[in-house]
C-alpha cells in the first residue's frame, strides 16, 4: 500500500464552533455545539473529544449523488496548477451547517465520563440524521471505551436511500505477532480493503509513534475498527519523549469523493491525565510537537 502524507479531504473547509450556555437541572448545564463543515459530524466529534478527552473515531459516508458533492474548485485551483496539470476539479462533499444541544458538567464546562460522551454524541447524530439535507445518516457504536460515528444510509448515483456498511466494521483476520505499528496499520487496511472492496490508504498519522512501537496485535474476524483502536492505544506512552503527556489518538476515515476511496488519518485527542485521571495535570511543553508529528490544528 503506497505510503502518502496527503489527506483527501474536504479543501478549504469552514469550522466554526458555537458555544451558548443556559443553566439546567442539578450539576449540568445546557450548550449548543455549532459545526459548519463539508464533514460536520467529524468537526463535532472533534469539539466532543476536546471536552470529554475521549477518543470519538469516524468514518465518512459516500457521496455518490451528484447533489450531496459540493465544487469548490475556484479559489482553491491556481493558474499555475492548471498550467501544470490542465483543468482540474476540486469535489468534496456537500455538508453544512450542523448544531445540537448537550449536557455537560456545570462547574467544568466539560463531558465527565463516557455515559455523558455517549448522550452528547447520540445528540449530535440525531441533529445530523433529522436534518434532512446533510448526506447520509450514521450510527453510534461503542466498544472497549471508545466511540465510533459509522454510516448506516447514503444516496446511491441515483438518489436512492440504500444501506451501507462501514468499510471498517468490516471482519478482518490477523495473525497474533508482534509487528512495527507501521506495518501492522498497513496490514490492518489492507485486510480492510480487500475484504470491504474498498481501497483505504494511509494520510495524516505519527510516522515516528508508529515507528517506535511494536505491539503485539492479532484479530480472529474482528471489525477493522475495533483492531485499530488497540493499536492505537499501544502508541501511548512512546518513546522517551514526554511519556506521562502522551496523547490519546482517534481515527478520521475520509472518502475522496472524485478517486472514490478512502484515507486514514489519526489524531492526538488528549492525554493520559485528562482521560485516566481526576486531577489536572500539567500541559508539556509548548512548540511544535513530537518528531514525526504535525502541530496540533
Amino acid at each position: 500500500m503506497a505510503r502518502t502524507s496527503v489527506i483527501l479531504a474536504a479543501l478549504g473547509a469552514s469550522l466554526s464552533l458555537s458555544v451558548a450556555c443556559a443553566p439546567a437541572l442539578a450539576q449540568t448545564m445546557a450548550i449548543t455545539v455549532a459545526v459548519n463543515d463539508f464533514t460536520p459530524l467529524a468537526a463535532a466529534a472533534r469539539e466532543i473529544e476536546r471536552i470529554s478527552g475521549i477518543p470519538v473515531n469516524y468514518e465518512d459516508v459516500r457521496c455518490d449523488f451528484p447533489a450531496d458533492q459540493k465544487d469548490i474548485t475556484e479559489g482553491n485551483v491556481t493558474p499555475a496548477q492548471v498550467r501544470l496539470n490542465g483543468p482540474v476539479k476540486v469535489i468534496v462533499p456537500r455538508g453544512g451547517p450542523l448544531s445540537a444541544t448537550i449536557a455537560v458538567n456545570a462547574s467544568t464546562a466539560l463531558l465527565q465520563d463516557a455515559d455523558a460522551t455517549a448522550s452528547a454524541l447520540n445528540s449530535i447524530i440525531s441533529a445530523y440524521n433529522a436534518s434532512g439535507t446533510l448526506p447520509g445518516s450514521f450510527r453510534l457504536e461503542s466498544a472497549n471505551g471508545e466511540f465510533f460515528l459509522e454510516p448506516v444510509t447514503m444516496r446511491d448515483v441515483s438518489g436512492n436511500t440504500v444501506p451501507v456498511q462501514a468499510v471498517l466494521s468490516t471482519p478482518i483476520t490477523l495473525p497474533l505477532q508482534r509487528r512495527g505499528a507501521y506495518e501492522t496499520l498497513d496490514l490492518i487496511l489492507a485486510a480492510a480493503s480487500k475484504a470491504s472492496g474498498f481501497k483505504i490508504d494511509i494520510g495524516m498519522v505519527p510516522t515516528n509513534g508508529l515507528a517506535m512501537s511494536h505491539p503485539a496485535i492479532g484479530a480472529d474476524q474482528e471489525p477493522a475498527s475495533h483492531v485499530l483502536a488497540r493499536l492505537m492505544n499501544s502508541l501511548l506512552g512512546y518513546g522517551p519523549i514526554l511519556p506521562a503527556a502522551s496523547p490519546a489518538f482517534s481515527y478520521r476515515v475520509l472518502y475522496d469523493v472524485q478517486l472514490k476511496y478512502y484515507m486514514f488519518n489519526m489524531l492526538e485527542v488528549g492525554y493520559l491525565g485528562v482521560r485516566y485521571n481526576t486531577a489536572p495535570i500539567a500541559a508539556p511543553p509548548s512548540g511544535s510537537g513530537r518528531p514525526g508529528w504535525n502541530k496540533k490544528p
